[in-house]
């Protein structure tokens, strides 16, 4: 069994909803850390955890990805959620 993925964002949908829904959509469940103080995103930031300085953050397999395409092609590829074809991924 796998551990549960973790999502760190503000309490609100913003680049994190098409993510929760990607989830939803793969059965995966999910536990959401709300960043509501400063300092719970500077302690992200200083232990490295933010690539780019930015959330979302999105912890699976290990992993702590970033950057909302990225999330969303690993959770696709991992989940079989990308299509047979390039016309079924673009529909």
């Amino acid at each position: 069994m796998s551990e549960k993925v973790v999502l760190h964002y503000f309490n609100g949908r913003g680049k994190m909803e098409s993510i929760r829904w990607l989830l939803a959509t793969a059965g995966v469940e999910f536990e959401e850390v709300f960043l509501t103080k400063r300092e719970q995103y500077l302690k992200l930031v200083n232990d490295g955890a933010l690539m780019f300085q930015q959330v979302p953050l999105v912890e699976i397999d290990g992993m702590q990805l970033v950057q909302s395409r990225a999330i969303l092609n690993y959770i696709a590829g991992k989940y079989n959620l990308y299509g047979k074809d390039l016309k079924e991924r673009a529909l």
